[in-house]
């Protein structure tokens, strides 16, 4: 999604620079409010495809709004996803910076129509106790894919197929299953920024370095190998320090290697099914 933005847009993203767009001013959220930022991921990655048919074609915030208002009405557990939303335009906005996340919630008014309490008209909040922001379910819709690129959080089209994003993150996590934290990130980090405040940094600065740095380190692990004779099915999978190889142009792939064998598998069991 990120590419779908305006190229002065794409520049800031990449710069780590506050954006204004709407009337507001969007920062890149900071690795020491990580923790923080992590509990509004929710809301960003959500996909209104999954909502009820009713809630699809309304503004996000909207829908979140209602999905948890009539929730509530019915006694029946709430998504949060509407509470995430607001933590992250909490974070971006840098509203109560040294709050924590009930303050920076408390912050917020919600407006809803008089007349239909579950419709959402507006949120706002005092920043920096200078002004009061509003914020539309139609500027969120604006705002919400910026967001997500100041901080490294991809975003599906309206057009996406949940099951296939489903299968796609299945896939993905079929890998080696690793461990670590943040903390485990900046240690990486600081092996060479040794002098830099990286709680200061963004977020998505943080893990662009940390990637440059893994590629630097695969690239030489791989040119030594290959030094002494390695070869790989397919060409070195590292022949830049930055560079990454294109991936291959052909969409075809054998039924033994798509989803890992389990196509084939699938099809088996459904035709013993049917047997």
């Amino acid at each position: 999604m990120e590419k779908d933005l305006p190229l002065n847009i794409q520049k800031a993203v990449r710069r780590y620079k506050p954006i204004q767009v709407s009337g507001l001013t969007l920062y890149p959220v900071r690795v020491k409010e990580e923790e923080l930022f992590r509990l509004s991921i929710p809301a960003l990655e959500t996909l209104q495809q999954t909502f009820p048919v009713r809630l699809m074609s309304m503004p996000i915030l909207q829908a979140m709004y209602q999905l948890d208002y009539e929730a509530a009405m019915k006694g029946e557990p709430l998504t949060g996803l509407f509470t995430c939303a607001l933590l992250g335009l909490a974070l971006s906005l840098r509203l109560g910076e040294e709050l924590d996340a009930d303050g920076k919630l408390k912050q917020f008014r919600i407006a809803a129509d008089a007349k239909d309490p579950s419709r959402l008209k507006k949120v706002s909040a005092m920043l920096n106790g200078e002004e009061i922001i509003e914020i539309t379910p139609a500027q969120y819709a604006k705002i919400r894919p910026i967001i997500a690129a100041q901080n490294g959080i991809r975003l599906y089209g309206d057009d996406a197929n949940p099951d296939l994003v489903e299968a796609e993150k299945v896939m993905a996590s079929q890998g080696p299953q690793l461990k670590g934290s943040i903390e485990d990130e900046i240690d990486f980090v600081q092996l060479l920024e040794t002098d830099a405040d990286v709680d200061e940094w963004a977020i998505l600065k943080l893990h662009n370095k940390a990637d440059a740095m893994r590629k630097v380190l695969d690239y030489v692990i791989c040119s030594i190998n290959a030094g002494n004779g390695c070869t790989w099915k397919g060409g070195n999978p590292c022949p830049h320090p930055w560079l990454e190889r294109e991936q291959e142009t052909s969409s075809h792939v054998s039924m033994q290697d798509f989803a890992n064998g389990e196509g084939i598998r699938a099809m088996e069991a459904a035709g013993q099914e049917i047997n």
